[in-house]
């Protein structure tokens, strides 16, 4: 059984995931009020920064990069999200191998952190919920899961991840 202060906690936490998830479908004053507790809480944080294991200079180039992306950036990474989506029967095997890699090498916090500031800096971006359901999700978070784990995955696994945001971003600096 929960305390009262983690009930609430949890509900602070809730409220703040929902308002950002749903941001376009909600009004500004309900989306306000559901994230207000949230956002006078985590301003009294400290900062903390994250392992991303080691390549966390290319892992925090893509995440930098996500989250500055201008609309014409944000539309190549829909098309080529769409044109990535048509050939998802080698996608499911690249993404286990990715994931089994990270278990293997102890690195799950690690590829948990990068996907949790994934999601922030697409938010930061704000990129559409349909743009992200449309798989713009998917092929961000494949390619930062491959290169928590560049240098334990075959080359193939690793193009077949990284190669939609090479293709709709360019090249990925220390990477």
């Amino acid at each position: 059984e929960q305390t009262d202060s983690a009930n609430h906690a949890t509900a602070v936490l809730c409220d703040a995931v929902a308002a950002s998830y749903l941001r376009e479908l909600l009004a500004d004053q309900t989306r306000r009020e559901l994230a207000a507790p949230w956002v006078s809480v985590s301003k009294a944080l400290p900062h903390r920064t994250m392992d991303l294991g080691p390549q966390q200079e290319a892992i925090t180039e893509v995440l930098q990069r996500v989250e500055s992306l201008p609309p014409a950036d944000i539309e190549r990474l829909t098309r080529s999200a769409e044109s990535t989506r048509r050939s998802l029967a080698d996608w499911a095997p690249a993404v286990h191998s990715a994931s089994w890699a990270v278990f293997l090498s102890s690195r799950v916090r690690a590829a948990a952190a990068a996907q949790l500031l994934l999601v922030q800096a697409i938010d930061r971006a704000q990129i559409s919920l349909t743009a992200r359901a449309g798989g713009v999700w998917n092929l961000l978070s494949g390619a930062v899961q491959a290169l928590v784990v560049r240098d334990l995955l075959d080359t193939t696994t690793v193009h077949r991840l990284v190669d939609p945001y090479l293709a709709a971003l360019g090249p990925i600096p220390n990477a």
